[in-house]
């Protein structure tokens, strides 16, 4: 219950407008960069991610570890991957390798690239 109140209240404060699902390909590539390149930024500079000048890419890649562990649960549900014990960071860089090398899923349902990567990186032996 403390988990939904807090919730509301980030979305209710939120200064910028939610995406609705489902999430165009490009869209998520874009975003999940964002958010890679202020984590990046900030553990070679130092800093702090809810800082004034980090704060957009921060949400962003909270936006994109969202997705990438809805995306993992539901596949891992139905058995069609099999994960790690911490796998979000590994499917995090296969998502954006994924985007990167296949850029005819940009105008697509981002839901397409985010499963081929996930099930490629995270494969049921």
């Amino acid at each position: 219950m403390k988990f939904l109140v807090i919730f509301f209240i980030i979305a209710l404060l939120w200064p910028e407008p939610l995406q609705a699902f489902p999430t165009q390909g490009k869209f998520l590539f874009e975003v999940c960069r964002s958010g890679k390149e202020t984590a990046d930024h900030v553990n070679k500079n130092g800093g702090i991610l809810s800082s004034p000048e980090n704060i957009h890419g921060t949400k962003q890649g909270v936006y994109c570890m969202a997705y990438i562990q809805a995306a993992e649960d539901d596949l891992s549900e139905m058995g069609e991957i099999c994960l790690s014990k911490y796998p979000t960071r590994t499917s995090y860089e296969a998502i954006l390798d994924y985007f990167q090398t296949h850029p005819e899923l940009a105008k697509k349902n981002a839901r397409i690239a985010v499963s081929a990567a996930l099930k490629e990186t995270h494969p049921c032996r």
